[in-house]
């Protein structure tokens, strides 16, 4: 949860216990080690009950590293059962069980990992959920793997598309917000045809202009058939991947992504592991592992 040094003065406070920076990275690192088979070998099942439905997301965030910035890819899967409000008078809601991999790597190496903990609800048909950012790699394995599973393109990545292309070719901005908030209206009614139509009718002038606008047509246009958010929402469903940003945040970024800090390969998948572990309520693992190092 902490930085190196930090741990120290946290473990001394709490258990009077003195410790080094040294030797809190040697058993951090060691035990990170020791639980990063067991993680890739498999995902705990959750019991999902008859109306119930299962999400499964995933994304890529960058940390760096002593070869550069590298990307680290996060997966998260939930029951829609385990979304709550965070609190009365408010809107805002909050997951309150998951399970997690990452991996930095490859997608191939994080698919492997992933598929582990998804494989067990393939039955579920469209009652398994994926909502995604559009990424060609994510869209692929999806269809390859999880052909009779529901995919839906995340909502808000969508209006982010649109805002983009608007702000570009709409110089007024009370006419860009109009334009914008119309637009989001149609895609919550699954108008897409007229939101494709919208974006048509935008003058473009300059030949950089004219690229983007036929870009962001040809992706809205590939991607309509996982659009249909009228019926997605009557259905109750997550039409945003906002769980997976957020873990972004919270299992990779609050600890492995601090001014200053620099990762070996081999130390941050180390570290991964256990920020897995503990965000997916799993530490009998690692608990296990001192047991037998113990006995």
């Amino acid at each position: 949860m902490e930085v190196y040094g930090q741990a120290g003065q946290t473990v001394e406070k709490l258990l009077r216990v003195k410790i080094s920076t040294s030797q809190l990275y040697r058993i951090t690192d060691t035990y990170g080690g020791l639980i990063d088979e067991g993680l890739k070998k498999d995902m705990p099942r959750m019991e999902v009950c008859p109306d119930d439905v299962v999400y499964a997301q995933m994304d890529g965030g960058m940390i760096f590293t002593d070869d550069g910035w590298q990307e680290v890819k996060v997966g998260r899967v939930f029951r829609q059962s385990d979304i709550e409000k965070q609190s009365k008078g408010t809107n805002r809601q909050q997951v309150t069980n998951s399970q997690y991999a990452s991996h930095l790597g490859h997608c191939t190496g994080f698919t492997e990992i992933f598929d582990k903990g998804i494989s067990h609800y393939r039955s579920l048909g469209k009652r398994l959920v994926f909502v995604t950012d559009g990424a060609i790699w994510i869209d692929n394995w999806i269809k390859k793997n999880y052909p009779g599973a529901r995919a839906i393109l995340d909502y808000y990545h969508v209006t982010e598309h649109l805002s983009k292309i608007g702000k570009l070719l709409i110089n007024d901005p009370a006419r860009f917000k109009s334009w914008l908030n119309q637009n989001k209206e149609w895609l919550l009614e699954s108008r897409t045809e007229q939101v494709l139509d919208s974006i048509r009718g935008l003058k473009a002038k300059t030949p950089e202009q004219v690229d983007t606008k036929f870009t962001e047509i040809r992706y809205l246009d590939k991607n309509k058939n996982r659009m249909n958010y009228k019926l997605y929402r009557s259905l109750g469903l997550q039409i945003g991947s906002g769980a997976i940003e957020a873990s972004h945040r919270t299992l990779v970024q609050q600890r492995m992504k601090r001014s200053g800090q620099r990762w070996s390969n081999g130390g941050a998948q180390k570290m991964l592991s256990l920020r897995v572990c503990f965000k997916s309520q799993r530490w009998d693992l690692v608990v296990d592992r001192v047991n037998r190092l113990a006995a």
